[in-house]
């Protein structure tokens, strides 16, 4: 559980559902392509699934193992924090910030875009391997921070 908010909240996104425009790619990780509303995946309709910092491989291996490239949008916690509700994964019950198996959920969805995300990151991995496997050969990126 958290003791202080998180600094940052993370966004995974296949790179292959083109939810980001098409100009932005590993070489030119930058928001200034980003248009003030993102489009919405397959899982975002009511709320954009965000993870913590610590959440991060864990949403990754659980929900991107089809991807080779995943972008990482980061959010400025303190700028979404009147927007999240703390949740089941789900969505169906408020919990507690930092309890085990709580995510942080942004709403409403109009707000996903250019004003909330901070920077852009990616993890690419090897095509011959899972992502549990590959997080276990590479250390914790200096950019994921709680």
């Amino acid at each position: 559980m958290f003791k202080i908010k998180p600094k940052y909240l993370y966004k995974l996104i296949a790179s292959s559902k083109r939810l980001l425009p098409v100009k932005i790619t590993i070489n030119d990780l930058s928001c200034d392509h980003l248009t003030p509303t993102l489009p919405l995946s397959n899982v975002d309709t009511h709320f954009i699934h965000l993870s913590t910092a610590a959440q991060v491989y864990r949403t990754l291996i659980k929900y991107f193992d089809a991807e080779d490239l995943v972008f990482v949008a980061r959010l400025d916690y303190a700028a979404v924090e009147k927007h999240i509700n703390w949740e089941s994964p789900n969505g169906s019950e408020t919990l507690q910030m930092g309890a085990d198996g709580v995510y942080a959920h942004l709403r409403p969805t109009e707000l996903w875009g250019k004003d909330v995300i901070e920077n852009l990151f990616y993890f690419k991995k090897d095509t011959d391997k899972t992502w549990e496997e590959q997080v276990k050969l590479i250390w914790r990126p200096v950019w994921l921070i709680d």
